[in-house]
């Protein structure tokens, strides 16, 4: 009889054993995102070999091999981190019990329009020190996200066919850099492939674009990219980014590249800083218009749990300089797309209104928990219960399906 092996493929993994002297192999999900099993575990299903995205066994059947590796995946899937913040990291997946919509920090964001924003992943590669949501390498947040690209194509085909309204824009705009995402090209395939969908555009701080990249995206479906640049100084922009290796020679050559390709567009879209950048702003301009880009200028505006390195320009003020550069250069600087109003989904939530809801995973910050009732996530101020409890809370705010609330 011959020896039964199985070897066990996988898309979505990679496999890394650490040597004979480390007591674990590692696996990564999504390349970003990674968790350790014990090779005693492994070993009990049989003697075991890794490659990059293959872990074979002998002595035992693929079936087997399989149901008992799937096991282990699911009892370590809670040990998973980003490798670049260091954060806890939730992988939300078709099987978790974690709703798409409900939350701003993960998922599909509706608010009764034509543009629906797809939030994958969080987490940044740089430290922005203006960043709105408060990310990067330094953030003090205590968790991160990283979304099935299936999950969301399949949540988001059920939203399509609820709203039934041609030339829908789909926004990949997560908290953090949507390129981080490694599946960020099969999950613009998939998105382009929808018949309802007429525009998708990403934001995106530059530092990963490639050529190669930048091709890949338009051949992807995607039909607009915004690129966030500051400062076109070298030593401003490093700042402003708060990373010494930030460079903004490579990201606007990347800039210039990408505007070469007439399918895709391509739109500059500074944060305008008092104090910081005022003298940049005009320079930005011209920059955009010398290689063919469009240009949507934005006043910083301190959110709460968001950065605030400066006060903010006043209104009358940002509006007066843009009037007067828009006058000088011939160009439309208010970025501001044309939105519809859509069928919006039912809110199963009021605010006030008291709701049995079951925690589902970890908060971004300390004392929150995400919780699930009714195919909605709600955020949860100051709880600390465990994952599959079932609590009490009084939503505190309740409005285009974004729910926070707090246990009672």
């Amino acid at each position: 009889m011959r020896n039964r092996s199985a070897k066990l493929d996988f898309d979505t993994l990679e496999f890394e054993d650490k040597g004979d002297s480390a007591a674990v192999v590692a696996v990564r999900l999504m390349r970003l995102f990674e968790f350790m099993i014990d090779k005693k575990d492994l070993e009990k299903i049989g003697k075991f070999h890794v490659q990059k995205n293959s872990i074979s066994f002998e002595g035992v059947t693929e079936e087997d091999a399989d149901r008992k590796f799937n096991s282990l995946i699911a009892k370590n899937m809670p040990h998973l981190r980003n490798r670049l913040t260091g954060r806890k990291t939730v992988y939300v997946h078709q099987n978790s019990g974690i709703p798409l919509i409900g939350t701003l920090y993960f998922g599909i964001v509706d608010k009764g329009s034509d543009m629906i924003e797809i939030k994958p992943i969080t987490g940044c590669n740089i430290d922005c020190v203006f960043c709105s949501v408060g990310e990067g390498l330094h953030s003090k947040k205590e968790a991160d996200y990283v979304v099935e690209d299936d999950y969301i194509i399949a949540e988001l085909k059920k939203l399509l066919d609820f709203k039934r309204h041609d030339g829908m824009k789909i926004f990949i705009n997560p908290h953090g850099e949507p390129l981080l995402y490694s599946n960020i090209i099969p999950l613009v395939e998939k998105i382009s492939a929808f018949g309802y969908v007429d525009t998708i555009s990403i934001i995106t701080n530059g530092t990963m674009l490639t050529e190669k990249l930048i091709d890949e995206l338009e051949g992807a479906g995607l039909t607009q990219m915004n690129l966030s640049l500051n400062s076109p100084d070298p030593e401003k922009s490093k700042a402003l980014s708060g990373l010494n290796s930030y460079d903004i020679s490579r990201i606007k050559g990347m800039a210039e590249y990408a505007c070469k390709n007439k399918k895709l567009k391509v739109v500059i879209a500074p944060v305008w800083i008092k104090g910081l950048n005022d003298d940049d702003i005009e320079e930005l301009i011209k920059f955009a218009k010398s290689i063919g880009a469009g240009i949507g200028i934005q006043k910083f505006i301190a959110h709460k749990g968001g950065k605030k390195p400066s006060k903010e320009i006043e209104w009358d003020e940002f509006y007066g300089k843009i009037d007067e550069f828009e006058k000088k250069y011939g160009l439309k600087l208010r970025y501001c797309e044309k939105i519809e109003k859509t069928k919006e989904l039912p809110m199963p939530f009021r605010k006030d209104e008291t709701v049995k809801a079951a925690v589902v995973c970890e908060g971004r910050r300390k004392n929150e928990r995400i919780a699930a009732a009714e195919q909605r996530s709600i955020l949860v101020y100051g709880c600390m219960k465990n994952n599959g409890s079932e609590i009490r809370v009084k939503m505190k705010a309740a409005k285009h399906n974004i729910f926070t609330a707090e246990e009672i």
